[in-house]
Protein backbone atom coordinates (compact mmCIF):
# COMPACT_ATOMS: atom_id res chain seq x y z
CA UNK A 1 0.00 0.00 0.00
CA UNK A 2 2.82 1.99 -0.35
CA UNK A 3 2.29 5.73 -2.03
CA UNK A 4 -0.96 4.53 -3.42
CA UNK A 5 -2.12 8.26 -2.17
CA UNK A 6 -0.87 11.58 -1.92
CA UNK A 7 2.29 11.31 -0.08
CA UNK A 8 3.10 14.09 3.24
CA UNK A 9 6.46 15.23 2.67
CA UNK A 10 9.29 16.22 5.12
CA UNK A 11 11.85 18.64 4.83
CA UNK A 12 14.66 17.44 7.41
CA UNK A 13 16.18 21.43 7.54
CA UNK A 14 12.96 22.38 7.95
CA UNK A 15 11.57 20.15 10.49
CA UNK A 16 15.39 20.52 12.43
CA UNK A 17 14.27 24.58 12.65
CA UNK A 18 10.30 24.30 13.43
CA UNK A 19 9.71 20.53 14.22
CA UNK A 20 8.35 17.80 12.69
CA UNK A 21 4.74 18.19 12.86
CA UNK A 22 5.06 21.79 12.05
CA UNK A 23 7.15 20.87 9.01
CA UNK A 24 4.94 18.79 7.51
CA UNK A 25 1.90 21.06 8.03
CA UNK A 26 4.31 24.06 6.23
CA UNK A 27 5.41 21.85 2.93
CA UNK A 28 1.15 20.89 2.91
CA UNK A 29 0.09 24.42 3.10
CA UNK A 30 3.19 25.29 0.35
CA UNK A 31 1.67 22.75 -2.01
CA UNK A 32 -1.68 23.79 -1.76
CA UNK A 33 -0.69 27.36 -2.20
CA UNK A 34 1.51 27.09 -5.62
CA UNK A 35 -2.00 24.62 -7.43
CA UNK A 36 -3.98 27.58 -9.44
CA UNK A 37 -6.68 25.24 -8.59
CA UNK A 38 -6.70 25.58 -4.74
CA UNK A 39 -8.23 28.23 -2.87
CA UNK A 40 -8.50 31.97 -4.01
CA UNK A 41 -6.92 35.36 -4.82
CA UNK A 42 -7.32 38.18 -2.25
CA UNK A 43 -6.10 41.52 -1.41
CA UNK A 44 -2.95 39.86 -3.65
CA UNK A 45 -2.20 37.49 -2.23
CA UNK A 46 -2.94 33.41 -2.82
CA UNK A 47 -4.31 31.75 0.05
CA UNK A 48 -5.86 28.63 1.23
CA UNK A 49 -9.29 28.32 2.83
CA UNK A 50 -10.41 25.49 5.20
CA UNK A 51 -11.82 24.46 8.29
CA UNK A 52 -10.10 22.84 11.30
CA UNK A 53 -12.13 19.65 10.50
CA UNK A 54 -11.09 19.97 6.69
CA UNK A 55 -7.49 20.04 7.52
CA UNK A 56 -8.02 16.87 9.73
CA UNK A 57 -10.02 14.77 7.46
CA UNK A 58 -7.77 15.65 4.18
CA UNK A 59 -4.73 16.47 4.98
CA UNK A 60 -3.91 14.55 8.66
CA UNK A 61 -6.15 12.25 9.19
CA UNK A 62 -3.53 10.76 11.93
CA UNK A 63 -4.00 14.27 14.13
CA UNK A 64 -7.29 15.11 16.17
CA UNK A 65 -9.13 18.34 14.85
CA UNK A 66 -7.83 20.16 18.84
CA UNK A 67 -4.35 18.97 17.65
CA UNK A 68 -4.86 20.93 14.21
CA UNK A 69 -5.92 23.94 16.00
CA UNK A 70 -3.34 23.84 17.86
CA UNK A 71 -0.35 23.39 15.28
CA UNK A 72 -2.23 26.13 13.32
CA UNK A 73 -1.99 28.58 16.03
CA UNK A 74 1.39 27.71 17.33
CA UNK A 75 2.43 28.20 13.19
CA UNK A 76 0.41 31.69 13.68
CA UNK A 77 2.25 32.64 16.61
CA UNK A 78 5.85 31.85 15.20
CA UNK A 79 4.96 34.45 12.10
CA UNK A 80 5.60 31.73 9.71
CA UNK A 81 1.82 31.58 8.51
CA UNK A 82 -0.72 34.48 8.39
CA UNK A 83 -4.59 34.13 8.39
CA UNK A 84 -7.72 35.65 8.26
CA UNK A 85 -11.51 35.30 7.94
CA UNK A 86 -12.60 37.67 4.75
CA UNK A 87 -16.03 35.73 4.87
CA UNK A 88 -17.10 37.17 8.62
CA UNK A 89 -16.33 35.84 11.87
CA UNK A 90 -19.82 33.69 10.96
CA UNK A 91 -17.68 31.42 8.87
CA UNK A 92 -15.63 29.04 10.50
CA UNK A 93 -13.54 28.94 7.39
CA UNK A 94 -10.31 30.79 8.01
CA UNK A 95 -7.54 31.68 5.26
CA UNK A 96 -4.16 30.83 5.30
CA UNK A 97 -0.81 31.79 3.58
CA UNK A 98 2.81 31.24 4.42
CA UNK A 99 5.10 34.42 5.07
CA UNK A 100 7.73 33.07 3.07
CA UNK A 101 10.27 35.89 4.37
CA UNK A 102 9.74 35.20 8.16
CA UNK A 103 10.41 31.49 7.19
CA UNK A 104 13.46 32.28 4.99
CA UNK A 105 14.57 34.68 8.60
CA UNK A 106 13.83 31.68 10.55
CA UNK A 107 15.99 29.25 8.54
CA UNK A 108 18.48 31.41 8.07
CA UNK A 109 18.92 32.36 11.98
CA UNK A 110 18.70 28.49 12.33
CA UNK A 111 21.28 27.73 9.89
CA UNK A 112 23.70 30.73 11.58
CA UNK A 113 22.97 28.70 15.26
CA UNK A 114 23.77 25.53 14.19
CA UNK A 115 26.62 26.65 12.44
CA UNK A 116 27.92 28.29 15.84
CA UNK A 117 27.20 25.40 18.26
CA UNK A 118 28.95 22.54 16.13
CA UNK A 119 31.81 25.23 16.17
CA UNK A 120 31.92 25.30 20.15
CA UNK A 121 30.86 21.38 20.32
CA UNK A 122 34.72 20.88 18.12
CA UNK A 123 36.35 23.30 20.74
CA UNK A 124 34.60 21.70 23.65
CA UNK A 125 36.70 20.17 26.76
CA UNK A 126 36.20 16.71 27.26
CA UNK A 127 34.46 17.32 30.40
CA UNK A 128 31.60 18.98 28.62
CA UNK A 129 31.33 16.04 26.11
CA UNK A 130 31.47 13.94 28.58
CA UNK A 131 28.40 15.35 30.31
CA UNK A 132 26.41 15.74 27.10
CA UNK A 133 27.10 12.23 26.07
CA UNK A 134 25.49 11.07 29.98
CA UNK A 135 22.85 13.52 29.60
CA UNK A 136 21.53 12.10 26.23
CA UNK A 137 22.53 8.15 27.23
CA UNK A 138 20.20 8.77 30.39
CA UNK A 139 17.10 10.49 28.85
CA UNK A 140 17.48 7.51 25.99
CA UNK A 141 17.93 4.95 29.22
CA UNK A 142 14.54 7.12 30.45
CA UNK A 143 12.42 6.29 27.26
CA UNK A 144 13.39 2.40 26.45
CA UNK A 145 13.29 1.75 30.02
CA UNK A 146 10.56 -0.39 31.55
CA UNK A 147 7.52 1.33 32.85
CA UNK A 148 8.47 0.48 35.99
CA UNK A 149 11.98 2.18 36.12
CA UNK A 150 10.59 5.54 35.73
CA UNK A 151 7.58 5.38 37.90
CA UNK A 152 5.94 1.95 39.73
CA UNK A 153 2.73 1.06 38.21
CA UNK A 154 0.28 -1.35 39.30
CA UNK A 155 -1.10 -3.68 36.58
CA UNK A 156 0.97 -2.57 34.27
CA UNK A 157 0.62 -5.32 32.04
CA UNK A 158 -2.55 -4.16 30.75
CA UNK A 159 -1.08 -1.87 28.43
CA UNK A 160 -0.28 -2.37 25.43
CA UNK A 161 3.85 -0.98 24.25
CA UNK A 162 2.37 2.69 23.18
CA UNK A 163 -0.18 3.15 25.94
CA UNK A 164 2.84 2.35 28.62
CA UNK A 165 5.13 4.84 26.41
CA UNK A 166 2.51 7.50 26.61
CA UNK A 167 2.10 7.37 30.86
CA UNK A 168 5.72 7.17 30.71
CA UNK A 169 6.26 10.77 28.85
CA UNK A 170 3.31 11.86 31.11
CA UNK A 171 5.16 10.47 34.34
CA UNK A 172 8.37 12.06 32.85
CA UNK A 173 7.02 15.61 32.08
CA UNK A 174 4.13 16.78 33.60
CA UNK A 175 4.63 15.93 37.63
CA UNK A 176 7.21 19.01 37.42
CA UNK A 177 4.05 21.13 36.16
CA UNK A 178 1.82 19.89 39.16
CA UNK A 179 -0.01 16.86 37.62
CA UNK A 180 -0.54 13.64 39.71
CA UNK A 181 1.60 10.69 38.21
CA UNK A 182 -0.40 7.84 36.87
CA UNK A 183 0.53 5.13 39.59
CA UNK A 184 -2.11 2.49 38.39
CA UNK A 185 -3.78 1.40 35.91
CA UNK A 186 -7.39 2.24 36.82
CA UNK A 187 -10.66 1.55 34.78
CA UNK A 188 -10.38 4.98 33.86
CA UNK A 189 -6.87 4.72 32.61
CA UNK A 190 -8.03 2.02 30.55
CA UNK A 191 -10.89 3.62 29.06
CA UNK A 192 -8.85 6.70 28.53
CA UNK A 193 -5.70 5.28 26.71
CA UNK A 194 -8.63 2.86 24.69
CA UNK A 195 -10.44 6.50 23.42
CA UNK A 196 -7.37 8.33 22.67
CA UNK A 197 -4.33 7.61 20.38
CA UNK A 198 -1.43 7.30 22.36
CA UNK A 199 0.54 9.81 20.05
CA UNK A 200 -2.31 12.06 20.34
CA UNK A 201 -1.68 11.27 24.49
CA UNK A 202 2.14 12.69 23.81
CA UNK A 203 1.30 15.38 21.78
CA UNK A 204 -0.59 16.55 24.01
CA UNK A 205 1.59 16.27 27.16
CA UNK A 206 4.02 18.00 25.37
CA UNK A 207 2.60 20.87 24.43
CA UNK A 208 1.32 21.25 28.09
CA UNK A 209 5.29 20.99 28.91
CA UNK A 210 5.98 23.67 26.79
CA UNK A 211 3.28 26.16 28.28
CA UNK A 212 0.60 26.04 25.09
CA UNK A 213 -1.83 28.51 25.91
CA UNK A 214 -3.95 26.79 23.69
CA UNK A 215 -4.09 23.50 25.85
CA UNK A 216 -7.34 23.48 28.72
CA UNK A 217 -5.62 22.63 31.96
CA UNK A 218 -8.18 20.57 34.21
CA UNK A 219 -8.23 21.56 38.06
CA UNK A 220 -7.94 18.20 38.69
CA UNK A 221 -4.28 17.67 37.91
CA UNK A 222 -4.73 13.78 36.16
CA UNK A 223 -3.44 12.21 33.02
CA UNK A 224 -7.76 11.19 32.51
CA UNK A 225 -8.84 14.68 33.32
CA UNK A 226 -6.08 16.10 30.66
CA UNK A 227 -7.03 13.90 28.13
CA UNK A 228 -11.13 14.75 28.45
CA UNK A 229 -10.28 18.11 28.63
CA UNK A 230 -8.30 19.12 25.60
CA UNK A 231 -8.68 15.46 23.20
CA UNK A 232 -12.76 15.02 23.07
Amino acid sequence: MLLDQYPLVLLPSLAKAVGVVEAIALQQLHFHLTDPRNGREHKGEQWIFKTYEDWQKHDFPFLSTRAMRRLFCNLEKKKLIVSCQPEGWNSRRKYYRIDYDELDRLLDSHAAKSGASHAAKSGASFSTETTTETTEETHHSLLSAPLNDVCVIEDEEFLTGKEQAAIRYFNELLPAHGFLPVTKVSAEITNALGRFDPSIICELVDSVANGDGDCCIPKNKTLVRLCWANLL
